[in-house]
């Protein structure tokens, strides 16, 4: 069928669109839960008796306020359930640092070192010389939580603070999840994330202010993309789409993406004639061919020219469709003015021309590393390829595209320091490794997980690592940027 006019955009279904997202958004903590099950915790709880100079006269320990205690070379915080409010000296806390962490780090055991009649001096108020003694053996609360802060759910925004040893996890699983619930309109309805790696103690609005700029910056608007191939997978009765992606008009780092999108209803026998569209560059009737599941629509709103908008599965080799492309971006922030140099232009960071990703390209990074830490490649041999590759890339290319001057060093500089570990590879293995490494993008998975993720030896695991979640977590900002698309008027 051939459709002229389609159909207007109505409040019931902007509502339908809304509650929809705002399901997907309101499940993510029950998934969170259940990608954090071996990490599930217990707080600590700790009475003791105000012995500030002043305890009875003022207010010294506040309660819902957080204090920072140390005891030898073991810095921990505690929360004030009860405070010092109306002369009162029984004070009550819970513990906020992970148990774990001060364990491995300082070799600090709760119940060996917090005993009764232990004095402890406040560190963050020493005008006040603040000091409690600890008048009750400590015990730990029967109640466990999972350790991720949700601070914002809504429709369109979810925000979240979880352990930087499982951001990535997360972030691959809120993604795996949008892929399956979104599949049919991910080219027009897509999902940026950031992800802001700090430590404990860094201020929390310039986290959040970081996580804003990223997410605001990300630029939506639509891109031309090109079909490289188009099949059907029997197995998931998903259509698979080939793209040639890019970040912009004349991006340096263009590759092929594989999309897999449902075309089928409720009924897996019943076709979806609904939702799995593309609008293609077409806009003349010569160009769609023997084509039938397609329809007329403007790209944008009061467009003058209506191109022809065709279903997934007549899509064919070749064809230029319109996409709105989902973005992916991550930042350690080391101190707060860091996040004054998070600034993009037509999707391209300053500073760093390899960022943002695709969300698609989540993947890339973690196969590449999967790769390097496979045990066949040292320490030192990853990172002594690095700097090879990197130093002539400053010298020789500084803000250009690598030539193919460039990729034939890269190339024998892998062979000459790593040609063991390279070539022990599959063939598509060694093609990802040294795409990485010409354009730039395996320094960034060196940066996210030796330097962020702090994996200082290459067969270490990063899941779970306490001496990271104790000392440093990620900030997930998570938006869906609405486009409104038209619908067939009676697809029948």
């Amino acid at each position: 069928f051939l459709i002229s006019n389609s159909k207007k955009v109505s409040f019931a279904r902007l509502a339908r669109i809304w509650q929809q997202t705002r399901e997907f958004n309101h499940n993510i903590p029950a998934l969170l839960e259940s990608c954090m099950s071996s990490i599930k915790r217990q707080r600590l709880l700790i009475k003791a008796i105000d012995k500030s100079p002043k305890a009875g006269q003022q207010k010294t320990f506040r309660k819902t306020h957080v204090y920072e205690f140390r005891l030898g070379n073991a810095s921990f915080s505690l929360y004030c359930i009860k405070g010092g409010e109306n002369g009162n000296q029984n004070l009550e806390f819970v513990s906020v640092t992970n148990r774990d962490y001060l364990q491995k780090q300082f070799q600090f055991n709760w119940q060996e070192v917090l005993k009764k009649g232990t004095i402890l001096k406040e560190t963050t108020e020493k005008n006040l010389n603040l000091k409690i003694e600890i008048s009750e053996p400590v015990k730990a609360d029967n109640k466990e939580y999972y350790p991720y802060a949700a601070i914002l759910t809504e429709p369109q925004f979810f925000l979240l603070l979880v352990p930087a040893a499982n951001a990535i996890d997360i972030v691959s699983m809120i993604k795996k999840q949008y892929d399956e619930q979104f599949s049919k309109v991910k080219n027009r309805l897509p999902l940026n994330m950031a992800v802001v790696f700090a430590k404990r103690k860094q201020p929390l609005y310039t986290i959040l202010e970081a996580g804003r700029k990223m997410l605001a910056d990300f630029n939506n608007d639509v891109l031309r993309w090109q079909v490289n191939d188009v099949s059907y997978d029997d197995a998931s009765k998903n259509t698979v789409v080939h793209l040639h992606a890019m970040r912009r008009d004349n991006d340096d780092f263009t590759h092929d993406l594989k999309w897999e999108v449902s075309t089928r209803l409720g009924d897996p026998a019943k076709t979806d004639f609904y939702y799995p569209y593309f609008c293609t560059d077409d806009t003349q009737e010569q160009q769609i061919g023997t084509r039938t599941d397609i329809f007329k629509a403007p790209l944008r709103r009061n467009d003058s020219e209506w191109r022809y908008v065709c279903h997934v599965s007549e899509l064919q080799k070749g064809d230029s469709v319109y996409v709105t492309p989902a973005f992916i971006d991550f930042e350690f922030l080391e101190v707060p003015g860091r996040r004054f140099d998070l600034y993009y232009e037509d999707n391209i960071r300053w500073l760093r021309k390899t960022k943002p990703y695709f969300l698609d390209d989540l993947t890339q990074l973690q196969k590449a590393w999967e790769l390097v830490s496979n045990g066949g490649l040292t320490n030192a041999q990853f990172r002594g390829l690095l700097e090879v590759i990197e130093r002539r890339r400053e010298s020789w290319l500084r803000e250009n595209t690598p030539d193919d001057v460039f990729k034939n060093f890269t190339k024998h500089t892998i062979h000459a320091q790593a040609s063991n570990w390279f070539y022990d590879l599959k063939e598509e293995d060694r093609h990802l490794i040294l795409e990485l490494a010409q354009n730039g993008r395996l320094l960034d998975v060196f940066e996210l997980y030796m330097k962020i993720l702090m994996i200082f030896e290459l067969q270490q695991s990063y899941s779970g690592r306490v001496d990271v979640e104790g000392d440093r977590f990620a900030y997930l900002p998570v938006k869906l940027a609405f486009t409104v698309a038209p619908l067939p008027a009676d697809p029948t």
